[in-house]
């Protein structure tokens, strides 16, 4: 448009072609006539932004790419279940993805596997690998919420439903196998220096001592005898 300004002629009843064209040219429009350049003044034809919001929205239609993908979602950020619900073309996608990826990594291993065999570098039997299940670890695809996962680990762990290195390794622990001797370690000795109650002294519903059933153990064993 700068380059070919467009220019509006009215009221001239002659011919356009006749009028010169270069540096201070000056053109006879008669009296009535005038000049000028098409424009806008500062109104466009069309709503840009909706023309925009169209075109966007057909290419996250096109891709599978939601609005929360481009951090242009204001529900996604309510909380990690409505991202998640958001999100779901995308997770279910990428997860039909890593099924395929998955064989190709698992055939990945067993070439190189036999690579190392024939050249004589693999530092085990190749027939000891049937005895392992591989299974190829993906990155998730949504940040988890931090404050429900640590919920639910405790939650399962005081349940007895999990271990505390699994609800370590859950929640991201680097080494959840020393960790959890750490852990234990100290919860050992606060019970040693009476900051904490056992289990067997704090008891429950099911459990025997204060606050749970009557501890009969010793009439049972006095019967026994």
């Amino acid at each position: 448009y700068s380059a070919h300004p467009i220019i509006l002629l009215k009221n001239f009843y002659g011919r356009a072609s006749s009028l010169p064209f270069g540096p201070d040219a000056i053109w006879d429009l008669g009296r009535e006539g005038s000049a000028e350049y098409l424009a806008m003044n500062g109104q466009l034809p069309v709503n840009l932004d909706d023309y925009i919001d169209r075109i966007m929205a057909m290419f996250q239609d096109l891709s599978y790419m939601p609005a929360a993908a481009f951090g242009r979602s204001e529900t996604a950020q309510a909380s990690a279940l409505a991202l998640a619900m958001e999100m779901m073309p995308v997770t279910q996608r990428v997860n039909w993805k890593r099924l395929q990826w998955k064989q190709g990594l698992i055939r990945y291993v067993d070439i190189a596997a036999r690579l190392e065999e024939a050249y004589g570098v693999l530092p085990f039997k190749r027939s000891k690998m049937l005895e392992y299940i591989i299974e190829p670890q993906f990155a998730p695809v949504l940040p988890k919420d931090r404050a429900s996962t640590i919920m639910e680990n405790t939650s399962l762990v005081s349940g007895g439903l999990r271990t505390i290195r699994r609800a370590l390794e859950d929640m991201g622990e680097k080494n959840p196998n020393m960790q959890a001797e750490e852990i234990i370690e100290e919860l050992q000795k606060k019970v040693e220096l009476g900051i904490m109650k056992s289990p067997q002294e704090l008891g429950g519903k099911n459990g025997s001592g204060k606050g749970g059933s009557p501890d009969t153990g010793a009439e049972q064993r006095d019967l026994t005898k």
